[in-house]
């Protein structure tokens, strides 16, 4: 499936995910991600959001994450 939207916006920056889901082979209908495109027309500080030292990720979702890696 393939669809063309034309947008009026003027952000000229490429962001894009591309997914499948296979239809045989695949019983728990599992999506996987093939390619993730981020590029933006202007720089990423990730310094420019501060996070306070009481908020972090529980430990159900770092186990997760370690189970993921």
């Amino acid at each position: 499936m393939s669809s063309n939207i034309k947008s009026n916006s003027t952000d000229l920056s490429e962001k894009y995910v591309n997914v499948s889901c296979l239809k045989v082979n695949n019983s728990d209908f599992a999506i996987f991600i093939n390619t993730i495109v981020n590029k933006h027309n202007y720089y990423l500080n990730v310094e420019v959001v501060a996070f306070k030292k009481e908020k972090r990720f529980t430990n159900e979702i770092i186990d997760d994450i370690q189970f993921l890696t």
